[in-house]
């Protein structure tokens, strides 16, 4: 990060700052620079692609010009790349941030509960690991849906965390295995995914998992998934933490009214994107019915602080309540007859 010396013209209270990120890779020709910042595109060789949905670099600059910046990139086949933007900062004092008391969980009462993780992926099971242990939960892994099957079957547990989509055996038929075991078909299942399709989300609840958690982590939604769903009473240790870098994380406002599942829809996939413009611009349409005006303003907060994590997870919160309301069950019917209600 360094000062900006461009010729912009500003205030003397805002300082321009240019931000740059330079790798030395193989880097990326001419004619597939541009085509970069589309969304579910990758660039380059297909046997060197990091894995993911193509959408980093798109959210990514669609953050910068919502702060009033733009994204570029150079790069130079064979020597490397260069990603860069400015911004304009307000300058503020050195006064510190009031201290305020956080809760932290350090433990559950009474007898643990125990959860197996299933993933490819080592990294991801050592991040579910990490976060489960030291709050007192016993934890197993397994590699692929086939292996996690069988530990399932060894190591009996009361919730199972499972990634979608797997080489060796996917998510899918690992939770419809369960679900015809009759010794495991009362496990809990979270699915667990970057996917950013709808329908990934559907197929999970049609093979009958309890949840989908998305990727990245919230550790907010992974310990409310396992309060809710295993009954955990928590044991807490009071910290001291810095007010003004502590994240505030929202809930769904209660009774509010809420639009239309397609309505709703159509905002899922546009914070799955990263378009916040466009969601704080639906905003404001729908806020012109009073109807669905409390409903706009709790939007509204999360995407103007370009909180993209909060804007999925209440919107999909606010999906499945609508389809409660209407009547439809979160949870389909599996393949050995199990209906949650």
């Amino acid at each position: 990060m360094k000062p900006g010396s461009g010729d912009r013209v500003h205030t003397p209270d805002l300082i321009p700052l240019t931000f740059e990120i330079s790798d030395t890779g193989v880097g990326i020709s001419q004619e597939y620079l541009e085509k970069i910042f589309d969304p579910f595109q990758q660039a380059g060789d297909p046997n060197r692609r990091a894995e993911g949905t193509g959408l980093g670099l798109a959210i990514s600059r669609n953050l910068v010009r919502l702060m009033g910046g733009n994204l570029e990139a150079e790069s130079q086949p064979g020597s490397g790349s260069i990603f860069r933007f400015d911004l304009r900062f307000q300058t503020c004092g050195a006064e510190a941030a009031p201290q305020v008391s956080a809760e932290k969980i350090v433990g559950i009462k009474g007898k643990p509960s125990k959860i197996l993780i299933v993933d490819d992926k080592a990294e991801n099971r050592g991040l579910f690991r990490d976060l489960l242990s030291p709050a007192g939960f016993e934890t197993a892994e397994a590699a692929d849906g086939r292996q996690g099957f069988e530990k399932a079957e060894e190591f009996m547990p009361d919730a199972v965390i499972t990634d979608l989509v797997m080489p060796g055996g996917d998510g899918f038929e690992l939770i419809r295995n369960i679900r015809r075991h009759p010794a495991l078909k009362n496990v809990i299942v979270i699915a667990a995914s970057a996917s950013v399709y709808e329908e990934d989300h559907r197929k999970s609840t049609a093979a009958g998992a309890d949840a989908f958690l998305p990727k990245p982590i919230e550790v907010f939604r992974l310990f409310e998934l396992l309060q809710r769903f295993l009954k955990v009473e928590w044991l807490y240790e009071m910290s001291e933490v810095r007010g003004a870098g502590s994240e505030d994380v929202l809930s769904p406002a209660p009774c509010i009214a809420l639009p239309p599942a397609e309505t709703l829809e159509k905002l899922l996939e546009l914070a799955e994107t990263g378009d916040v413009e466009e969601i704080l611009n639906q905003s404001d349409i729908l806020a012109q019915d009073e109807t669905f005006g409390p409903f706009a303003e709790t939007l509204r907060k999360p995407a103007k602080e370009f909180k993209i994590n909060e804007i999925r997870r209440l919107l999909e919160e606010w999906s499945e309540e609508s389809l409660m309301t209407h009547g439809l069950s979160l949870h389909k019917e599996s393949d050995n007859d199990r209906k949650h209600i």
